[in-house]
């Protein structure tokens, strides 16, 4: 992640992966920018990033989640879809893709 903080009249931006860098200039701020997003997303990345959503995916998320919150106005929380998911999980998947 990046951040930056004011210090001294110069502008500080920090990844949590690489050693502090200094810069005071509109164009050294692009460059820093640019390094850590060259570095961040990669071919392979990008390709599951585009990749079509698997039910696997809905299934694991849902299952992460915490079993007494509620999902929407219908008061249904997580622990309902999880029991049922055998029986509604290609459904969900479905109408969650229908959705995004």
């Amino acid at each position: 992640m990046l951040w930056r903080a004011l210090k001294g009249g110069e502008m500080r931006f920090q990844t949590f992966r690489t050693m502090m860098v200094i810069v005071q200039t509109q164009h050294e701020i692009c460059e820093v920018a640019e390094v850590y997003f060259e570095n961040l997303f990669t071919m392979e990345g990008n390709e599951r990033l585009l990749a079509p959503f698997q039910v696997s995916e809905f299934e694991n998320a849902l299952f992460a989640m915490h079993s007494n919150k509620a999902l929407g106005s219908d008061g249904q929380n997580s622990s309902f879809l999880k029991r049922f998911w055998s029986l509604c999980g290609v459904d969900l998947f479905q109408y969650g893709i229908a959705w995004l």
